[in-house]
């Protein structure tokens, strides 16, 4: 067994294309239809001619990078949530879960990301680390500013994990710590959360200037 902190390798073989792209219907982001950000359907002289441009002869990786950068539309985003979606399935089907999570960051699945981190956390991680996983999950897609699906991640993982008690609170502190984290970022409240890091990590407070701000 080797903790989820040995880092991973990522295999060699060459995903389908037709999983990754071919049965994708149009999806928008935010709500919003979006013409650069619609993956088609592809069928039969369509699907050659995509994998004719993304494939022929290169490294998955390249393939991959290429296949992201397509469905973006040239608009300098990640990839569309869709292809990132499929990339993390066929990733977690192969068991490499360190490059499937980072798809799944940017998938906007949180479930799918939650199930697939139970699957990591008891095939390979240790005991101890069983709140580690989803809490990093939870902080990096707060950093994307991904508020539904760092719920959606930890309401599920905890729910299904075998190790973890029903809660909350849980035993884990670092759980109860990321439980009140999503309470404080669903409610608005983060003033409380400047306030915790000022008694308890050092965080200066913030500044604010005289005269009302004309200064």
């Amino acid at each position: 067994r080797r903790s989820m902190w040995g880092g991973c390798s990522l295999p060699t073989r060459m995903p389908n294309l037709w999983d990754l792209i071919s049965e994708t219907a149009p999806v928008s982001l935010g709500g919003r239809a979006s013409a650069a950000c619609e993956i088609p359907d592809l069928a039969g002289p369509a699907l050659l001619s995509v994998q004719a441009q993304l494939w022929g002869g290169i490294t998955r990786v390249a393939f991959v990078s290429r296949a992201l950068k397509w469905s973006s539309g040239g608009s300098g985003k990640l990839g569309h949530p869709r292809l990132h979606q499929l990339l993390a399935l066929t990733l977690w089907k192969e068991q490499n879960y360190c490059e499937s999570r980072y798809h799944f960051l940017h998938s906007s699945d949180g479930e799918g990301c939650a199930d697939m981190l139970v699957e990591y956390s008891t095939a390979r991680g240790f005991r101890s680390e069983v709140d580690m996983f989803v809490a990093q999950a939870v902080l990096q897609f707060l950093c994307l500013k991904n508020k539904s699906s760092a719920s959606v991640v930890f309401t599920t993982y905890t729910r299904k994990h075998p190790s973890i008690e029903s809660g909350p609170p849980f035993v884990q502190p670092l759980l109860n710590f990321i439980w009140f984290l999503l309470l404080a970022v669903d409610g608005g409240k983060l003033t409380y959360l400047d306030r915790i890091g000022q008694l308890f990590f050092g965080v200066p407070p913030k500044q604010t200037s005289s005269y009302g701000g004309l200064l």
